[in-house]
């Protein structure tokens, strides 16, 4: 009996110190995959800026949402490059901003 209670202690142990280790591996995962999928979106509304030849007025922003969360996008003009920048809350609800440069 003494050693069944052994064993189950052993498993438990194991298993309450696995279960946040999980979790927090899950959410850093999910943390990852948003801003992979909003570098994307960044990178293609950049791409018309730099490649269209019709007249821009500087600064540019809006917000979309990506994946039921709002991103805020904004292009400005810094010395001959085009800036572009997303804004967005990720899931530990840190504040994230990434930006992405180009010529024209």
């Amino acid at each position: 009996m003494v050693e069944v209670l052994a064993s189950f202690m052993i498993v438990t142990t194991i298993t309450l110190t696995l279960i946040p280790i999980v979790y927090q591996l899950r959410l850093e995962e999910q943390i990852l995959a948003e801003q992979r999928e909003i570098v994307y979106r960044l990178h293609d509304e950049l791409q018309p800026l730099l490649f269209e030849s019709v007249n821009k007025s500087f600064p540019i922003n809006f917000v979309k949402n990506i994946d039921g969360n709002p991103v805020s996008f904004s292009f400005s003009l810094e010395n001959k490059l085009i800036k572009g920048c997303a804004d967005w809350t990720d899931a530990k609800q840190n504040s994230k901003t990434f930006c992405l440069y180009g010529y024209e």
